[in-house]
């Protein structure tokens, strides 16, 4: 160790009688006679030297012997060394390096006060309203009016500031789908299949300031801000045709097909026909290329298929448009059952 010292450094005799406070712990001045008198605790004086390697030593005067300690760094101060993080803590990650000499204020900021981005709190979006998820007949004529709900969005703020919006306000609609104009009006006929309509809702942009956890105006969400456009698609009506069943009756073209009341939408696995006693006459009317299987459920589900004949024939959807049914008839021996039968209808 090589500690130098100036020639011309000299050290002031000690005075008999201290006249000052201990420097630091506001004590009041002493009345001690003489160094001897004074409390061992008050005795230890001494004052910093830095080598030229940058090591800080105490040179103190301990009981009339002049002692050379190495300092260490104070704690509260600042980091010995660098320390490279083996665990995510706070803002340090896994890998990063706190260098040596680092402020110990901001190592705490780090751990426990890391800096915070502004995140989005609600994504802006849109709704196109006004269509009610069900099912319709193909061909069914569909009118309604659809109409679009716009949502700003929300920024927040991390120190503390409310929230504000993501973006600015709408500035317009585009619609499109079947049968549908520019202000949202629907008027068409269901097609089979799913009918739903779209909406692209434009947005502007906005400035209203926000703020990162230190406190400071934030940029970092500005992509997201507009102007822009968010989508949405409407419920869907699913389109289908119908399937039809008669008893004591069996019509043979379109219009007495679809005055039936007896029916239900198709495709559909299996549906059952209740038959009054004493009622001959059984038909049911389904879309055409399609195979089944007929059983008698009181006669404990015995196949009666093979007494069904099939007729394909035409009958219009809701619009008047012809397609091709398969009419599965029967007329039930001796003027029908004794007693009320069901049969069970399933589509293979």
């Amino acid at each position: 160790m090589a500690i130098t010292i100036s020639d011309y450094l000299t050290l002031p005799a000690p005075k008999p009688l201290r006249d000052t406070d201990i420097v630091g712990l506001g004590l009041p001045v002493s009345g001690y006679p003489t160094k001897e008198a004074i409390p061992v605790y008050m005795r230890h004086l001494y004052m910093e030297v830095t080598d030229e390697n940058g090591v800080k030593w105490r040179l103190e005067d301990a009981f009339d012997l002049t002692v050379w300690t190495e300092m260490t760094v104070d704690a509260t101060s600042e980091t010995t060394r660098a320390i490279t993080a083996s665990v995510d803590a706070g803002g340090i990650d896994v890998g990063e390096v706190v260098p040596m000499g680092t402020d110990i204020t901001e190592l705490v900021a780090q751990l426990i006060a890391p800096l915070i981005m502004p995140t989005v709190a609600l994504q802006n979006y849109t709704i196109l309203g006004g269509v009610v998820a069900s099912t319709m007949e193909v061909g069914e004529q569909y009118i309604q009016q659809l109409f679009a709900t716009y949502n700003k969005g929300l920024i927040a703020s991390k120190d503390g500031h409310p929230v504000v919006p993501l973006t600015g306000a709408s500035t317009g609609q585009t619609y499109t789908g079947n049968g549908i104009n520019g202000l949202g009006l629907v008027s068409t006929h269901i097609v089979a299949g799913a009918n739903y309509w779209n909406l692209s809702e434009n947005f502007t942009n906005t400035s209203a300031p926000y703020y990162d956890s230190q406190g400071n105006q934030a940029s970092n969400l500005n992509g997201l801000r507009g102007p822009g456009a968010v989508n949405d698609a409407s419920e869907m009506i699913t389109g289908k045709y119908r399937y039809w069943y008669s008893v004591g009756s069996i019509p043979t073209n379109s219009a007495g097909v679809r005055a039936l009341v007896t029916r239900g939408f198709y495709p559909i696995s299996t549906f059952s026909i209740v038959i009054p006693a004493s009622t001959p006459q059984v038909a049911f009317y389904i879309p055409s290329g399609e195979s089944i299987t007929v059983q008698y459920k009181e006669s404990s589900y015995a196949d009666v298929t093979s007494t069904f004949s099939e007729t394909v024939m035409n009958v219009a959807d809701a619009a008047g448009i012809a397609k091709s049914y398969s009419r599965f008839e029967t007329i039930i021996p001796g003027g029908g059952y004794p007693s009320q039968a069901t049969y069970i209808i399933t589509i293979n």
